[in-house]
């Protein structure tokens, strides 16, 4: 008799800056925060934040 267990982790993060993030000091005071900001806005442009995924495959077992 034994187990094994399998998990597995899945993380995503994105940057995209909303207005509460641009109003916060670390933001405001980097003009690349401020043109990002506007970059993700502006009807023209419409850039999408940039993801990031994370995946983790932990396996286990004693037998």
């Amino acid at each position: 008799m034994g187990w094994d267990t399998t998990l597995i982790y899945k993380v995503q993060d994105h940057f995209g800056l909303d207005i509460i993030d641009i109003k916060k000091d670390i933001y405001i005071n980097f003009r690349f925060f401020r043109v990002w900001f506007f970059l993700q806005r502006y009807k023209n442009f419409s850039f999408k934040p940039f993801f990031t995924n994370f995946q983790a495959v932990l396996r286990t077992g004693e037998y």
